[in-house]
Protein backbone atom coordinates (compact mmCIF):
# COMPACT_ATOMS: atom_id res chain seq x y z
CA UNK A 1 0.00 0.00 0.00
CA UNK A 2 1.58 3.14 -0.97
CA UNK A 3 1.31 6.16 1.21
CA UNK A 4 0.82 9.34 -0.56
CA UNK A 5 2.06 11.66 1.96
CA UNK A 6 5.53 9.97 2.26
CA UNK A 7 5.38 9.95 -1.50
CA UNK A 8 4.77 13.83 -1.50
CA UNK A 9 7.83 14.26 1.04
CA UNK A 10 10.10 12.33 -0.23
CA UNK A 11 9.38 13.23 -3.70
CA UNK A 12 10.23 17.34 -2.66
CA UNK A 13 12.62 15.94 -0.68
CA UNK A 14 14.40 14.79 -3.52
CA UNK A 15 13.56 18.31 -5.63
CA UNK A 16 15.01 20.20 -2.55
CA UNK A 17 18.45 18.24 -2.88
CA UNK A 18 18.58 18.14 -6.67
CA UNK A 19 17.63 21.70 -7.19
CA UNK A 20 19.82 24.87 -8.27
CA UNK A 21 21.20 26.64 -5.27
CA UNK A 22 19.77 29.45 -6.35
CA UNK A 23 16.46 27.55 -6.33
CA UNK A 24 16.66 26.45 -2.67
CA UNK A 25 14.20 29.10 -0.86
CA UNK A 26 11.62 27.77 -3.26
CA UNK A 27 12.23 24.19 -3.15
CA UNK A 28 12.50 24.52 0.79
CA UNK A 29 8.72 25.69 1.41
CA UNK A 30 8.35 22.85 -0.96
CA UNK A 31 9.90 20.71 1.24
CA UNK A 32 8.22 22.10 4.29
CA UNK A 33 4.83 21.52 3.58
CA UNK A 34 4.66 18.07 2.87
CA UNK A 35 6.90 17.19 6.36
CA UNK A 36 4.30 19.71 8.50
CA UNK A 37 1.51 17.60 6.99
CA UNK A 38 3.23 14.08 7.82
CA UNK A 39 4.09 15.34 10.93
CA UNK A 40 0.55 16.46 11.58
CA UNK A 41 -0.88 12.80 11.15
CA UNK A 42 1.75 11.25 12.84
CA UNK A 43 1.28 13.50 16.28
CA UNK A 44 -2.45 13.09 15.61
CA UNK A 45 -2.20 9.00 15.00
CA UNK A 46 0.72 8.13 17.59
CA UNK A 47 -0.27 11.51 20.49
CA UNK A 48 3.41 12.25 20.17
CA UNK A 49 5.22 14.95 18.47
CA UNK A 50 7.89 15.06 16.22
CA UNK A 51 11.01 17.89 15.00
CA UNK A 52 11.51 18.16 11.42
CA UNK A 53 14.69 16.80 11.50
CA UNK A 54 13.37 13.74 13.79
CA UNK A 55 11.11 13.46 10.57
CA UNK A 56 14.08 13.04 8.09
CA UNK A 57 15.93 10.70 10.39
CA UNK A 58 13.07 8.48 10.57
CA UNK A 59 12.47 8.22 6.52
CA UNK A 60 16.21 8.64 5.90
CA UNK A 61 16.66 4.85 4.57
CA UNK A 62 12.63 5.22 2.61
CA UNK A 63 14.74 8.65 0.76
CA UNK A 64 17.62 6.62 0.23
CA UNK A 65 15.74 3.85 -1.73
CA UNK A 66 13.60 6.68 -3.19
CA UNK A 67 16.80 8.65 -4.71
CA UNK A 68 18.15 5.62 -6.14
CA UNK A 69 14.99 5.01 -7.73
CA UNK A 70 14.72 8.65 -9.08
CA UNK A 71 18.52 8.67 -10.20
CA UNK A 72 17.61 5.08 -12.03
CA UNK A 73 14.45 6.27 -13.78
CA UNK A 74 16.25 9.90 -14.85
CA UNK A 75 19.43 7.81 -16.25
CA UNK A 76 17.05 5.76 -17.83
CA UNK A 77 15.38 8.51 -19.72
CA UNK A 78 18.72 10.21 -20.49
CA UNK A 79 19.81 6.78 -22.47
CA UNK A 80 16.39 6.55 -24.17
CA UNK A 81 17.40 10.05 -25.82
CA UNK A 82 21.06 8.53 -26.89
Amino acid sequence: MRNQRLEAFLQARFDYDTCEPTHRVRYEANLLAPAAELLAVYQRSSGQALTVEELFQITSEAYHEYRGAQVRLQQSRINRIR
